[in-house]
């Protein structure tokens, strides 16, 4: 059985990129006019979705996608 790879959502995008950045959760909030716990919320979404540990992980995932700015 073939396992397809995660997606992120168009949100997860926009905040993986502001992490591969350097951008905090404060810094993401503001610039996404979200609440930082909807960052949060988000970014232990892509944490669980990849089976991540770090942010790095999900710097890196931004850069293989492309998905910075």
């Amino acid at each position: 059985m073939l396992k397809t790879e995660p997606k992120l959502t168009n949100m997860q995008q926009k905040i993986a990129g502001l992490i591969a950045k350097g951008y905090t959760n404060y810094q993401i909030a503001s610039a996404l006019k979200i609440a930082e716990g909807t960052v949060n919320a988000h970014i232990h979404n892509i944490f669980n979705k990849f089976r991540f540990h770090n942010r790095a992980q999900i710097a890196v995932l931004a850069y293989e996608k492309q998905i910075i700015d």
